[in-house]
C-alpha cells in the first residue's frame, strides 16, 4: 500500500534546520575520527528521525483534532436535547386528545409533536453514535500513550493510530454534518 508523504513531514525532511542537524552531525562524527560510512549513516539517522519526530507531532495534532470534533458534536447534541426538552409533550399530548382532528390547533399540535420525535430520534441516534467515537478516541489516546513510553518498533502502531483516529475524525463531521441537516445551533 503506498503512503502519502504528509506535507508536514515534507517540510520537516527538507527544511534547513534538518539538513543542518544532518549535516552537522556528519561533520561531528567525522570530527571524532569515525569511518565515513559512519558519519554519514549517523547523519542519515538524524534526518530519518526528525522527519519521523514531525510524522509523530502532526498524528497528535490530528488527535487533538479529533477531540475538539467530539466536544463540538457534544455541544451541538447537546442544543439538540435542549431543543426537544422545550417542547411540553404532556400538554401537545392533552391537546391532540381533546381538539377534533379537523381544528387547525390539532394539525400545529400533531406537527409539534412529530418535531418533537424527530427530534428524540436523532437525539438518539447522535448520543450513541457520539459514545462509540469517544470510545475508539479513547483507544486511540491509550495507544498514542503506549507509543510514549515504547523504545522502539512503533511504525506499524503509529499507522494503525493515525488510521483509527482518521476514521473517527470522518465519522464525526458526517455527525457534524448530520447535525446541521437538523439544523441544530447554539
Amino acid at each position: 500500500m503506498a503512503r502519502r508523504l504528509e506535507p508536514t513531514v515534507f517540510l520537516a525532511a527538507i527544511s534547513p534546520v534538518t539538513v543542518g542537524l544532518a549535516a552537522g552531525t556528519v561533520v561531528l562524527v567525522r570530527t571524532f575520527g569515525a569511518a565515513w560510512w559512519r558519519a554519514i549513516a549517523s547523519g542519515g539517522l538524524v534526518w530519518v528521525g526528525r522527519a519521523g519526530l514531525a510524522a509523530l507531532i502532526a498524528r497528535r495534532v490530528q488527535l487533538e483534532i479529533g477531540i475538539a470534533s467530539v466536544w463540538e458534536v457534544a455541544r451541538r447534541s447537546q442544543t439538540l436535547t435542549d431543543a426537544r426538552r422545550s417542547i411540553d409533550i404532556n400538554e401537545l399530548d392533552r391537546a391532540l386528545d381533546s381538539i377534533p382532528a379537523d381544528d387547525p390547533r390539532h394539525r400545529s399540535a400533531r406537527a409539534q409533536r412529530d418535531s418533537h420525535d424527530r427530534l428524540a430520534a436523532g437525539e438518539e441516534e447522535t448520543r450513541e453514535r457520539l459514545e462509540v467515537l469517544d470510545a475508539q478516541l479513547d483507544e486511540a489516546g491509550a495507544r498514542v500513550a503506549e507509543l510514549a513510553i515504547r523504545a522502539g518498533g512503533t511504525e506499524d502502531t503509529v499507522e494503525k493510530v493515525a488510521a483509527q483516529v482518521a476514521m473517527v475524525v470522518t465519522e464525526l463531521d458526517t455527525l457534524r454534518i448530520a447535525l446541521d441537516e437538523l439544523r441544530v445551533d447554539p
